[in-house]
């Protein structure tokens, strides 16, 4: 097999395009060829180290690439995991809210029936007062009353002289009393 050299191949087509006025030297032409003339001998000059630089920065990228995508990973898992503890610290919350409202409504029921009761109590005890008062006061005023009437009655009998008109009156008296 001919092995083709790029360079030779280049150089000749370049002399024969030259010879043959296919190429035509003008001042772009000349700066073109200068610039392909400094890229070709750049690139042959300093491939291998301008490949060992990109080689470099490319494993110091990967490096950092995998190193960021590392802390990520132990960051979401890090979020996740606070996640379900928040989740579970929001359940149990809700689950001693709903305790606690019940708690607080039994509470409250039986503060309301102590209070009923206490009320009930009282009401009882002042209606039974009062009406031992009430006993008392009527038995006072019938105490009074026969009294009175007995009194009435004496002064009445007194101040009648007759015997048979005593008599009578005497008789309604006892009869009352």
């Amino acid at each position: 097999m001919i092995e083709i050299n790029f360079n030779r191949f280049f150089f000749l087509l370049f002399i024969v395009f030259s010879s043959k006025q296919i190429l035509i030297y003008n001042e772009e032409t000349i700066v073109l060829l200068c610039f392909i003339a400094f890229i070709y001998s750049f690139y042959s000059q300093f491939s291998d180290s301008i490949r060992d630089m990109l080689d470099e920065r490319n494993l110091l990228l990967e490096k950092s690439l995998q190193n960021f995508l590392d802390l990520e990973e132990t960051f979401l898992t890090e979020l996740y995991q606070e996640h379900k503890k928040r989740i579970k610290d929001k359940d149990f919350l809700l689950w001693l809210s709903s305790k606690l409202v019940t708690f607080l409504k039994e509470i409250n029921d039986a503060h309301e029936k102590n209070l009923e009761i206490k009320n009930y109590n009282l009401t009882y005890n002042k209606l039974q007062s009062s009406a031992r008062s009430q006993n008392i006061l009527q038995e006072k005023l019938q105490t009074t009353i026969a009294l009175s009437f007995r009194k009435a009655v004496l002064e009445e009998y007194q101040n009648n002289a007759t015997n048979k008109l005593k008599s009578t009156i005497l008789k309604q008296a006892l009869q009352l009393a």
